[in-house]
């Protein structure tokens, strides 16, 4: 009987067992990923109105300039020429900076060759310049009539009777030991390809400084009109004239090409060209005056008279015209004529002036 109670009590208690749920296992230890939050992107703040730029006044051109006939400030008006001798020969081709020169003056010298007197109107704006060459008399001339600093390296004798009569203001590379260290120079270059004649420069910037050193005036009082000129573009009434062909002789004989307003230089049978800018040069006006000229040595150094009164032309705009040139003395300013006696009008631009041998005027030919 106590058997069969045991028995009884084990199968209840299995059965209590059994109807029990069985208890959720744990999950493993596992780390816990808080949720990132990701901040807040901020507003943008509000962008600060841009300052106005500073205005830049416009310079006031109400000058014009006495060389070009361009409008100019009267700062710019005031400033003096400044006139450089350059070297002509084919050798020293090509010159450099002979572009930014606003008249250039092609005078006859000894032996059939040419030299230059490009005269700049603000020199502190050039670069090098050269090849520089040595004066004749006549150069003297052009500073008169243009209220020019003359710049040169030496000078035949008779220059330097002229110059030294006169105290004009000159730089004189050859002569002048005062000048600052550095005014002019050789090129290495051009030295040992064209010869040491051939080879000296200068710039605007040591110019500049050589003329503050030397106590020169770099500003005039009243600018100095040089010639008259029309306010815009004008064809006067005159004959044809596409080409223009100056044989000073047989060694050197230019020819300027009309075309887009302006006259194309030629010299020695190539386009005329500017080293500094590789471009040809070119003017909006021809002015060839015909003067007196004679040989006075064994040297073939030549006596130009540039005083009193001569004949010429004018060729711009496609047309060339006779005109009268006049000079009171060696300080007066050049006045030009029409032949019925009313002022030669030039267009605005640069010039070219040839002063030409009045026993040869069959040697212009324009076309």
């Amino acid at each position: 009987m106590k058997r069969v109670l045991l028995l009884l009590c084990i199968l209840s208690l299995f059965l209590v067992s059994c109807a029990e749920k069985p208890p959720t296992p744990e999950p493993p230890d596992t780390d816990v990923i808080a949720p990132v939050l990701q901040p807040e992107t901020p507003k943008p703040e509000p962008k600060p109105e841009p300052e106005p730029e500073p205005e830049i006044d416009e310079p006031v051109l109400t000058a014009t300039s006495s060389l070009t006939g361009l409008p100019c400030t009267p700062e710019q008006a005031r400033i003096r020429p400044v006139a450089v001798v350059l070297n002509n020969h084919n050798i020293a081709l090509p010159q450099v900076s002979v572009g930014d020169a606003d008249i250039v003056w092609e005078w006859n010298a000894e032996g059939g060759v040419t030299r230059l007197v490009g005269v700049y109107s603000d020199i502190s704006r050039v670069g090098e310049i050269g090849a520089v060459r040595s004066a004749r008399d006549y150069f003297l001339d052009v500073a008169h009539i243009h209220s020019a600093i003359l710049v040169h390296a030496g000078g035949s004798s008779y220059f330097y009777d002229r110059d030294i009569a006169s105290g004009y203001d000159t730089v004189d590379e050859i002569t002048m030991h005062e000048l600052p260290s550095g005014t002019f120079w050789r090129d290495p270059d051009k030295r040992y390809s064209r010869g040491y004649e051939h080879s000296l420069e200068t710039s605007g910037e040591k110019l500049f400084e050589a003329f503050k050193s030397l106590g020169y005036k770099t500003e005039l009082d009243e600018p100095k009109p040089t010639f008259e000129f029309y306010g815009e573009t004008t064809v006067p009434d005159g004959d044809t004239a596409e080409t223009v062909t100056i044989n000073h002789s047989a060694y050197i004989t230019p020819r300027f090409t009309y075309k887009d307003g302006k006259y194309y230089k030629e010299s020695y049978g190539e386009p005329h060209i500017d080293e500094a800018t590789g471009e040809t040069i070119a003017f909006e006006n021809l002015v060839i005056l015909f003067t007196k000229q004679r040989v006075v040595d064994e040297y073939l150094r030549l006596d130009i008279t540039f005083t009193g009164e001569g004949s010429g032309i004018l060729v711009t705009a496609g047309k060339s015209v006779n005109i009268n040139w006049s000079r009171e003395n060696e300080d007066a300013l050049l006045v030009l004529k029409n032949t019925d006696g009313t002022a030669v009008k030039l267009n605005p631009g640069k010039t070219h002036i040839t002063v030409f041998d009045a026993n040869y005027k069959n040697g212009i030919t324009i076309e």
